[in-house]
């Protein structure tokens, strides 16, 4: 899996457990869990960015930018 994959998954585990303690009534827990959901926002933000860029660059031998023979 890729890095920014295996980054969501890891502050989705730790949100998962904070949130069921926060169920519970541990209100420190809440506050990890939106921290977690907060980080996992930040990493799909930069995951989008990184993933529109690639399509802004033209492909090798796709035939953008090359000039055409006339």
């Amino acid at each position: 899996m890729s890095k920014i994959g295996d980054q969501i998954f890891a502050f989705l585990r730790n949100f998962e457990e904070d949130y069921e303690k926060f169920e519970l009534g541990n209100h420190a827990a809440g506050v990890r869990a939106r921290k977690a959901l907060m980080e996992i926002k930040r990493i799909a933000d930069a995951g989008r960015k990184e993933i529109a860029d690639k399509y802004e660059k033209p492909m090798p031998g796709s035939g953008k930018d090359e000039k055409k023979a006339e």
